[in-house]
This record gives structure tokens, C-alpha cells and sequence, in this order.
């Protein structure tokens, strides 16, 4: 267990490092006497996640900047719509099943009828409902 988590560790930093393949079986080759404490490898780790989720919402960002015109992190209802209609997710419904939609959404994000929504509120119901999927397309 500790040698597949010692070469994932080899491989991870191959793939964010500039070292070459030789150096990489050099250093796969010494496995038996290679350690790596902890918080090397958590900052591995979180490093990791923190650059597929970067890019896992890099496309749904360049939306939310567009319309967060202040740049403040918070829309309002109009322009969570203009992010939601830029999707064009919701392009082949009609108006009174679109607008139902709608509301249930606004009702999930914004519960308490702030009318202001952040972008982590959008994130987290874009997830649930797969929009940032359809996002990166």
C-alpha cells in the first residue's frame, strides 16, 4: 500500500514537474528507499485537486465574470438568468415549462429571497443539476 501511494506520489509529480522519463524510472527504481513525509504528500495531493477543479470550472467562470459585472463574487436574479440563458440548456422548452424551471431553481439557490447569489452558490447547484458538465462542452 505504501509503495502504490509512494509511486502515485512519483507520478503526480511527473505530470506537474519538468522532470524527464528517465528521471522518472530512476526515481521508481529507488522506491524501496524512498520516502515522502505526509505533508509533502498532502500538499501533493491538494495541489492536484485544486488544478482539475481550476479547470473543471474554468468555463462556467468566464460566464459568471460576464455577468458579475462590479466583480464582486455576487449576482442577482436577472443575471443568474443571463447565465442560465447563455447555457442555452433551456432553449428547447417552452415558456411556461421554462419559466417553471426557473423558479425551481431560483428556489434552490436563493431560498431565502436575497435576491443575491454567489458563485459558490451557483457551483453548488450547477453540480447538482450537471449544468457546469454542459458548461465545459
Amino acid at each position: 500500500m505504501v509503495i502504490y501511494i509512494i509511486i502515485s506520489c512519483i507520478y503526480l509529480l511527473y505530470s506537474f514537474s519538468k522532470i524527464s522519463r528517465e528521471e522518472l524510472l530512476k526515481l521508481i527504481s529507488y522506491k524501496d528507499n524512498l520516502k515522502i513525509y505526509f505533508k509533502d504528500f498532502q500538499k501533493i495531493l491538494l495541489d492536484f485537486q485544486i488544478l482539475n477543479r481550476e479547470k473543471y470550472l474554468r468555463n462556467f467562470l468566464l460566464l459568471f465574470k460576464k455577468v458579475d459585472l462590479d466583480r464582486n463574487g455576487v449576482i442577482k436574479e436577472e443575471e443568474f438568468l443571463q447565465i442560465i440563458n447563455m447555457t442555452r440548456v433551456y432553449s428547447n422548452m417552452n415558456k411556461y415549462d421554462f419559466n417553471s424551471h426557473i423558479a425551481r431553481l431560483l428556489r434552490l439557490i436563493d431560498p431565502f429571497y436575497q435576491k443575491q447569489i454567489t458563485f459558490s452558490d451557483c457551483v453548488n447547484l450547477f453540480s447538482k443539476v450537471n449544468l457546469i458538465l454542459i458548461c465545459n462542452k
